[in-house]
């Protein structure tokens, strides 16, 4: 496991339960939300943490955010 940076990231996609994080250098780290307890809080924080860093979601990436928050 290691630590990814704000400022490495392009542009972030959520699609199936997976958040992945599209590098400027082209490479992809993926989170599986099956493997996170707390799934809810977990995306809270994670949308907070996007909004806060200008990391863009394209339109169909915040849908499915928001309907996984209202599970």
């Amino acid at each position: 496991m290691y630590q990814v940076f704000a400022s490495d990231i392009e542009s972030v996609q959520f699609r199936h339960g997976i958040i992945y994080f599209i590098h400027k250098n082209g490479k992809a780290d993926d989170i599986r939300l099956l493997h996170i307890e707390k799934k809810k809080e977990f995306l809270i924080g994670m949308k907070d943490w996007l909004e806060k860093n200008n990391i863009s979601l394209n339109p169909e990436s915040k849908q499915h955010f928001e309907e996984f928050l209202l599970k």
